[in-house]
């Protein structure tokens, strides 16, 4: 009898949904002995996936067996949402590295660098002899200065054209049918293409600062400011106001790249687009200093106006005068001003770029 009852116990059990089992074991929870349930009980379970969660709570037990079917439900709903995500940084990851083999390849790049370099080393050199030897200037302002050169010609020029190759090269040679026919996102393709972008024109302004502090060593060394031999400016303050100048003086460059970007989105040709941008650039300058109808100027309104706005500031500081960055609030200050209109460019020239490319036919040409 005993066993023939074991036997039907087993036949229940095993003809016993999921979810009767688990409201079975919840009202035997309070029950729980140490040790657990025997095998031969009504609650017992000899499965060889069993799965006992105990746990202490006011001296009762709660007691859950057999929950795989809902283990594995959640588990693999969580391994579907980590292998998308996976997926995502691994399609992210080979769009980037894509780019970085076609950097190596191309010469243009390089002659930005060589340039920037060549530049820092002429202009430090140069403007010693230029002062002449009655005029004392600091290592902090050779540097500085310098910067300003660089960032208010060579590097945003260089940084556009980048941006102007990225895209307007991929639809005039047609390749970004064959990428976009692969498993990757447009989205994706864009976004490592812009990173991208900004990677080149940050890796040009630290090769310009890193040679020019270099060069600038062999003549004298970076020191704190002083004023008939009393410090105003400690050498880790002066270093901490250029760091936050060149980190303030990226805002306005990545605005002019993200211009470069929209404009390669754009454009049909690559010789239509190196043509739109670079022609906008050239001849915006001259031109935002005669536009003007009273107390309204043009320049104002202009992205290049604003790129050596924080090193400027910077300058006073290592010349040993006060300095301030908001002098006048956030929105009357150039440097807020600035910031605020470079920060709209970025935001108005990638979204325009993102729907456009996003919106653009395989067979555009």
């Amino acid at each position: 009898m005993m066993r023939n009852g074991g036997k039907r116990l087993q036949a229940k059990k095993a003809k016993e949904t999921p979810a009767r089992k688990l409201r079975r074991i919840w009202f035997l929870a309070d029950e729980f002995p140490e040790g657990g349930f025997p095998e031969n009980s009504a609650a017992g379970d000899s499965s060889a996936n069993s799965l006992i969660v105990f746990v202490a709570s006011r001296k009762r037990f709660f007691l859950a067996s057999d929950l795989s079917p809902l283990t594995s439900i959640l588990t693999g709903a969580s391994e579907s949402r980590k292998g998308t995500a996976a997926a995502m940084r691994s399609t992210f990851g080979a769009a980037f590295h894509n780019e970085v083999s076609k950097f190596v390849r191309q010469k243009f790049p390089y002659l930005g660098m060589a340039a920037v370099i060549l530049l820092a080393v002429f202009w430090v050199r140069g403007i010693r002899q230029m002062a002449g030897p009655a005029v004392e200037m600091n290592a902090f302002t050779m540097v500085i200065k310098g910067a300003i050169s660089a960032i208010t010609s060579l590097i945003p020029l260089f940084g556009a054209i980048f941006a102007l190759v990225l895209v307007a090269s991929e639809t005039d040679s047609g390749t970004y049918r064959n990428v976009l026919s692969r498993p990757i996102h447009r989205t994706t393709f864009l976004t490592a293409k812009i990173l991208f972008a900004f990677s080149y024109t940050l890796l040009l302004v630290v090769l310009f600062v890193a040679v020019a502090v270099l060069v600038t060593l062999t003549a004298r060394p970076f020191g704190p400011i002083l004023d008939n031999g009393a410090v105003v400016y400690s050498l880790g303050r002066m270093i901490g106001v250029c760091a936050a100048a060149f980190l303030l003086t990226l805002v306005p460059l990545f605005a002019i790249v993200s211009f470069g970007i929209l404009v390669s989105t754009a454009s049909r040709s690559l010789t239509g687009a190196l043509g739109i941008g670079i022609g906008t650039l050239i001849m915006i300058d001259p031109i935002k200093y005669l536009v003007r109808w009273g107390n309204w100027k043009l320049s104002d309104y202009i992205l290049t106006s604003y790129l050596d706005t924080a090193l400027n500031v910077a300058d006073q500081a290592a010349s040993g005068f006060d300095y301030e960055w908001l002098p006048r609030g956030w929105w009357l200050s150039d440097l807020g001003w600035g910031l605020t209109l470079s920060g709209l460019g970025i935001v108005i020239f990638l979204g325009a770029s993102y729907v456009i490319f996003l919106r653009r036919d395989l067979n555009f040409s």
